[in-house]
C-alpha cells in the first residue's frame, strides 16, 4: 500500500504595520502591509523615503500693490 500526500508549506503573512516595533516607518509616514513585507510613504506635507520624513517648509510670497 502506497499513500501519496501532497504537502505544501504554509505561509502566514505577518502584518508589520499592525504591531509596534515590526516596521521602521517614520512617525510621519503611513505603513502599508504587503505579502511578506511592508512599504512606508510620508504623509502629505512631508518628504522622504518613508523611513525618514521631514516637514516641508512652505514659503509664501506677499504681494504688495
Amino acid at each position: 500500500l502506497t499513500v501519496l500526500i501532497n504537502i505544501r508549506p504554509v505561509f502566514v503573512d505577518v502584518d508589520e504595520c499592525k504591531f509596534n516595533g515590526t516596521n521602521n516607518c517614520d512617525v510621519n509616514a503611513k505603513c502599508v502591509n504587503t505579502i511578506g513585507s511592508f512599504n512606508c510613504s510620508c504623509h502629505q506635507g512631508y518628504s522622504g523615503d518613508g523611513v525618514t520624513c521631514n516637514g516641508m517648509v512652505i514659503l509664501r510670497r506677499n504681494k504688495y500693490v
